[in-house]
């Protein structure tokens, strides 16, 4: 049966797995921990802010990413709030481009959202499966188009659309674990399978208040964050593996993994 989150009572049962899903570290006696809101509840509107998936830290672990929390909550709240004016994008680094023969974008520079993703995924996997992730070894691929130059979209990988595929196929199968948190705002599946090579590997997909549409989706296609990571102790016992059968699915979307 697949593990999920999705309620008040479920996401306080995962609130603790007995160890911090920064370091790894148990609890030491007079230890100093605090709560970490993952994805951070600055991202939500007011009314979106339950439930939410918090986990306990270690207070020293959980400092020091305030700035990346203020900057990727700046642009996702672009999505809910009304009328956002220029205090609304101060930890942003933004600019406007207009190439030749393509409609005018702007653009984020210096957001490191994989950093950022791959610290919530550490959650995400600790909050699911009651275990450590010491390292998102794999791949991110973010849900905007991007490159070092304007107009250009080299971050967009050939593994893309293959992720997304999987995502769906197994989404249809019953095959995926998922987090649905922040009043189904923030959402995240995954399935487990192997690479070539034998190793174990999470698939995964996460939105956040369907945050492709941030992108440039007048010059390029809407697409979803995707990625895969290894877990080096094995596929967690409850985990949902990916599966071998043909099932139909919608992929008119093919690089979206929650399309509507």
């Amino acid at each position: 049966m697949p593990a999920t989150l999705s309620t008040q009572k479920e996401f306080r049962q995962a609130f603790d797995p007995g160890f911090c899903y920064l370091c790894g570290k148990s609890w030491a006696q007079n230890a100093t921990t605090n709560r970490d809101h993952v994805p951070p509840r600055r991202l939500f509107a007011e009314a979106d802010r339950t439930p939410p998936l918090t986990l306990r830290t270690h207070a020293d672990c959980n400092n020091g990413h305030s700035t990346y929390d203020e900057q990727v909550g700046q642009l996702v709240s672009l999505l809910w709030k009304e009328a956002p004016g220029p205090a609304d994008v101060s930890s942003l680094r933004v600019s406007m481009h207009a190439p030749h023969g393509m409609v005018p974008f702007g653009a984020v520079e210096w957001l490191h959202l994989r950093f950022i993703v791959a610290r919530w995924l550490k959650g995400f996997h600790a909050a699911l499966y009651g275990s450590f992730l010491p390292n998102v070894n794999g791949a991110i691929h973010e849900p905007f188009p991007g490159g070092n130059t304007p107009g250009e979209d080299s971050n967009l990988h050939v593994s893309h659309a293959v992720f997304v595929r999987e995502i769906k196929k197994n989404r249809a199968a019953g095959s995926v674990d998922s987090i649905v948190a922040y009043n189904g705002r923030c959402r995240y599946e995954c399935t487990w399978s192997h690479l070539d090579d034998g190793r174990p590997m999470c698939l995964w997909a996460l939105d956040v208040y369907a945050w492709h549409r941030l992108g440039d989706t007048n010059n390029y296609a809407a697409r979803s964050c995707v990625g895969w990571y290894e877990a080096i102790n094995g596929i967690p016992v409850q985990a949902s593996r990916a599966t071998a059968r043909e099932v139909s699915f919608r992929n008119t979307e093919p690089l979206n993994a929650f399309e509507v």
